[in-house]
C-alpha cells in the first residue's frame, strides 16, 4: 500500500506546529463515517487515529435492540483490534530490521498505541502516537520526497506535497481499496450479530489533518479551528467519489528573503533618488525663477 503519509512528511520538519495533547474530535457527524485523523504537534509527535461511527439510533432503525447494539459494539471493537494488530505487525517488521530501543513499540517508546471509545462522538477506534519526528521517520521509510519547489524569481517559493487519499488506495493482496476494506470490517461485525445493514450502511470517508500552523493551505473541503488551537483540514468523500476525486494537496509559501531585502533596498534607494531628483529640480527651478526675476529688473 502506497504510503499516504508522505503528504505530511515534507512539512513536519519545516513548520512550527502546536502541541495540544491527545486527540479530541474536531468535527462530528450524525451520519455514518469512517475517519482517519492525523495530528502534528509542536513537540514533533504525530498522532494517527482510525475511527468508526457507531450510532445507536441508526442501529435501532435496522431492528437492533439494546442487547444487540452492545453485542455489535463488542464485535466491532474486535474487528478494530484486528486492524490495529495488522498495523502493529507491519511496524514491528520495520523495527526488527533495525532495532532501536528509543523507537520501540509500547509505553515510553517511539510508538504508543491505545484503543478509543468516545460515546459523545459515537466513535470507536484506536490511536497510534509516534512520539517524535525521528520515530515517525523510522516507521515510515520512503524514497519519496517533497515535490520540487515552484520557485518564483522574485518573492515567494511554494512548497507543496501531493498524494492520494488513503481510502482510495488499493490493497492489491485483497483486490479492494482501503475504504472498501474498512467498510468490510463494520459489515463483518454486523453480520456476526445478525444485523442486516448492507444496504443502509453508506459511510462518509473522512480524512482529517490537523496542525497549529495557519501557514499551511490545502484543497480540503473545509478547514475548522478547534479550541485546542489546531487547524483541521478535512476531506470528505462518499464511496462513489473516491475513484474520481481522491487527490490531496498541501502547500505553504516561503518568502524569498534575499529578494525581499533586495526589493526593500531598491525601494529605499528609489525613494532617496526620487527625493534627490525632486530636491535638485526644485532648487534648479527656484534658481531659474530668481535669474528671470533679476533679468526683468
Amino acid at each position: 500500500m502506497k504510503k499516504f503519509t508522505i503528504i505530511l512528511s515534507a512539512l513536519l520538519f519545516v513548520l512550527c506546529l502546536g502541541f495540544g495533547g491527545r486527540s479530541t474530535y474536531a468535527s462530528q457527524s450524525n451520519e455514518s463515517f469512517i475517519k482517519v485523523q492525523t495530528i502534528s504537534y509542536q513537540s514533533g509527535a504525530v498522532l494517527q487515529g482510525f475511527y468508526f461511527s457507531c450510532d445507536d439510533e441508526m442501529l435501532a432503525l435496522n431492528g437492533a435492540d439494546s442487547q444487540t447494539i452492545q453485542a455489535f459494539k463488542n464485535s466491532l471493537l474486535s474487528q478494530i483490534n484486528h486492524l490495529k494488530s495488522l498495523m502493529i505487525a507491519s511496524y514491528s517488521a520495520i523495527y526488527l530490521q533495525n532495532p532501536k530501543p528509543e523507537f520501540a513499540i509500547g509505553e515510553g517508546g517511539g510508538l504508543e498505541v491505545s484503543l478509543v471509545t468516545d460515546p459523545s462522538s459515537n466513535a470507536l477506534g484506536f490511536q497510534l502516537l509516534f512520539t517524535s519526528q525521528e520515530a515517525w521517520a523510522f516507521y515510515h521509510p520512503s524514497d519519496e520526497s517533497e515535490t520540487p519547489a515552484e520557485e518564483s524569481p522574485q518573492f515567494i517559493t511554494t512548497h507543496s506535497s501531493q498524494g492520494q487519499i488513503l481510502f482510495a488506495q488499493t490493497l492489491s493482496s485483497l483486490n479492494m481499496t482501503v475504504g472498501q476494506y474498512l467498510k468490510s470490517l463494520y459489515l463483518t461485525a454486523a453480520q456476526s450479530v445478525s444485523l442486516s445493514v448492507e444496504e443502509s450502511y453508506n459511510p462518509s470517508y473522512i480524512y482529517e489533518y490537523a496542525l497549529s500552523s495557519s501557514k499551511v493551505h490545502s484543497n480540503a473541503d473545509k478547514i475548522e479551528y478547534s479550541r485546542l488551537g489546531l487547524y483541521h483540514h478535512i476531506w470528505t468523500r462518499s464511496e462513489d467519489q473516491l475513484a474520481s476525486n481522491s487527490q490531496i494537496n498541501l502547500y505553504y509559501y516561503q518568502p524569498n528573503q534575499q529578494w525581499w531585502y533586495l526589493t526593500a533596498i531598491c525601494i529605499g534607494l528609489g525613494v532617496v533618488l526620487i527625493g534627490g531628483v525632486i530636491a535638485i529640480a526644485s532648487k534648479k527651478l527656484k534658481k531659474e525663477k530668481t535669474n528671470q526675476h533679476k533679468t526683468l529688473n
